[in-house]
């Protein structure tokens, strides 16, 4: 059995490759953070079931329309740990750059249902709910605060 410093140290470390991946536009690696039937969602945007549509998503989809993104993820909360299931929610932001040239900042909280999958931690769910979404200069609208606890976000 996993301390919760082993947990925590766990949940980072797949953070840490997601948030790589998605930097380096790296499909494959992304795709491999999720469980086989992983979730990965933003709300009223898109939401996405299964390692292969996962992959497709990012590949296909979002990786043509931006010239670069990069994301950075904070220090996670967990929220409750057992066994080989986690609960955690994470705070980060994102620069977008599209390829129409138009730019984009994004603060938004993940909330991440986690399991021990194998040989290592995966998401079963990550769920991204954005808290502002446009110019860099936040005259943007703040969409809501504070965000939705886990159990609003998984149901």
């Amino acid at each position: 059995m996993m301390t919760d410093e082993q947990i925590d140290k766990a949940l980072r470390d797949l953070r840490f490759r997601h948030v790589d991946a998605l930097n380096r536009r790296d499909p494959d690696t992304f795709a491999d953070n999720f469980t086989e039937d992983g979730v990965w969602e933003v709300p009223a945007s898109f939401r996405v079931v299964g390692r292969k549509d996962i992959r497709h998503q990012l590949a296909n989809v979002m990786t043509p329309k931006f010239t670069w993104v990069i994301q950075t993820n904070y220090d996670s909360i967990v929220l409750s740990a057992t066994g080989d299931r986690a609960k955690a929610r994470v705070y980060f932001t994102e620069y977008c750059m599209f390829t129409t040239g138009d730019v984009q900042f994004v603060l938004g909280v993940y909330h991440e249902d986690c399991v021990h999958d194998g040989d290592r931690w995966r998401y079963a769910r990550r769920i991204a709910h954005l808290i502002y979404k446009g110019p860099m200069n936040l005259s943007g609208e703040l969409r809501f605060f504070p965000p939705p606890t886990p159990e609003v976000a998984f149901g």
